[in-house]
């Protein structure tokens, strides 16, 4: 009996033993000055590991682990910065990465005490290469009257520039440089034309790449009597960076640039010839004049609103209806007359504010017409609009037209207007074109003005019929409905 007792006794210790070896124990976490972080890290925190709770802040964090745990100590490193020689410290002892995908990094400690954590060293921007290639359009004349500079710019810094007489020299310099360039770098490229005013188009340089890179800014201007058109590319790529140069045109060198956003395009001198050249252009002394889209909310909106901005530059638009050629223009000054460095021609749209006013405009609506239909070849109720638009805004009582599909068994129909005015066409099928009061009805491949081989479609089907209505010898239409009319 009494070893039976010795035996449970020691037992007992043996349990308590375990007990006491493998008991959680609370250790505390202190970090260095977090507040001050070498140049390339993002932050450093604590990640969990295998932590089983915690508690604290940034800076201090307790938590309890049992025997054999470990926590992370987790850094984000900033974007295009490798980890250098950045190290994380646990008393003095070098912590190792458990965890790496380039920009977060787990850095592993396995703590018998509490913990102070350090970091030395710092990271170090990613280097990348650059190459170059040229291709030959051998199309046209080319305009080789051009000398070229790069340059690599990274903060204050600044290469010595690349200087080459042809597109295929500054290749070969560029791919001889065998030096990387640090991520954020930027690529600086110039051409440079002396003699009658010509500017490389912008497809004279092509960026291809498999990694980042962002066309930061490309800008044109005049300086002195040289014409000098820039390219600047930020380098953001972890692989190489290849630049296509490529021959210019002569006739695209020299052609003066409209933006088709109010524009038709050309530009003419005060007796409405147009001017051809950049040269031409620059040499005028005579008014300068380029055509508006033909487009009813533009047209609304240069008589209403008036603010256009002209490459950069906001002022009142001068607007004016030419009476020979019937036809609405604006005047507009030399390109280096405003902003922006745009030397090579016009960027023209009406100026930021014209949605607000356009929202409070009665005459404009963004509402598309409620239309019904059962008889409709793409399926109930299915239509296409075809209206003048600037932006998303309609004049209300502006001609639109509605793009149909009708069945070859469909002859005659009945068109609805706001649920009151009916009109009924009949034989649709072989009648090219009829009207009634303020609607015309249209027939594809029919002898007709509508269509100049546009069309619309829709589920592999096209429109067989085009209705257009004039709202302004009727008032706002809202809705429209076709159905089959009587006797079918």
């Amino acid at each position: 009996m009494k070893k039976l007792l010795l035996c449970l006794l020691s037992l007992v210790c043996v349990v308590c033993l375990f007990t006491a070896c493998n008991k959680d124990t609370k250790y505390k976490i202190t970090f260095q000055d977090l507040s001050v972080l070498p140049e390339g890290v993002e932050r450093i925190q604590n990640g969990q590991g295998t932590m089983l709770s915690g508690s604290g802040n940034d800076a201090t964090i307790y938590f309890t682990s049992g025997k054999g745990g470990s926590f992370f100590v987790t850094v984000t490193f900033k974007e295009g910065y490798d980890k250098g020689d950045f190290k994380i410290f646990a008393n003095g002892k070098e912590a190792s990465i458990i965890n790496d995908n380039e920009t977060v990094v787990d850095y592993e400690v396995h703590p018998t005490s509490d913990v102070h954590i350090t970091f030395t060293g710092k990271p170090t921007l990613k280097s990348y290469n650059v190459t170059a290639t040229f291709y030959d359009n051998e199309y046209e004349q080319d305009l080789d009257e051009f000398s070229y500079e790069l340059k690599y710019v990274l903060g204050t810094e600044e290469s010595t520039p690349i200087k080459a007489a042809s597109l295929a020299e500054l290749k070969d310099k560029i791919n001889s440089d065998v030096k990387k360039v640090k991520h954020g770098t930027k690529i600086i490229i110039t051409a440079t034309h002396t003699g009658e005013i010509a500017f490389p188009d912008d497809y004279m340089l092509h960026c291809q790449y498999s990694g980042f890179v962002n066309y930061v800014e490309k800008n044109t201007k005049i300086v002195g009597d040289k014409q000098v058109k820039t390219w600047e590319i930020a380098v953001l790529s972890d692989v190489e960076i290849q630049l296509r140069l490529s021959m210019t045109g002569q006739s695209y060198s020299r052609k003066i640039y409209t933006d088709l956003t109010l524009l038709v395009g050309g530009v003419y001198d005060g007796d409405f010839n147009r001017i051809e050249t950049l040269q031409a252009l620059y040499d005028t002394q005579d008014k300068i004049y380029a055509p508006l889209d033909d487009n009813a909310v533009v047209r609304h909106l240069a008589e209403k609103y008036k603010k256009v901005t002209v490459n950069g530059k906001t002022a009142d638009g001068k607007f004016f209806y030419n009476e020979t050629d019937k036809r609405w223009y604006i005047e507009l000054d030399k390109p280096s007359a405003y902003q922006n460095g745009r030397a090579d021609g016009y960027d023209v749209d009406f100026a930021e504010g014209v949605e607000d006013y356009m929202r409070g405009d009665s005459a404009l609506t963004r509402e598309n017409i409620e239309f019904k239909s059962k008889i409709m070849d793409w399926g109930e109720n299915d239509y296409l609009l075809n209206a003048e638009r600037y932006g998303s805004y309609r004049l209300k009582n502006n001609r639109f037209s509605i793009s149909l599909c009708f069945a070859s068994t469909v002859n005659d129909i009945k068109v609805i207007v706001n649920g009151t005015k009916e009109f009924v066409f009949r034989g649709i099928q072989t009648v090219d074109e009829e009207t009634k009061e303020f609607a015309t009805i249209y027939r594809r491949g029919g002898n007709n003005t509508e269509y100049d081989g546009n069309y619309g479609g829709t589920g592999g089907k096209y429109e067989t019929h085009r209705i257009a209505f004039e709202p302004s010898t009727f008032g706002e239409i809202t809705s429209v409905e076709i159905v089959l009319a009587s006797g079918e």
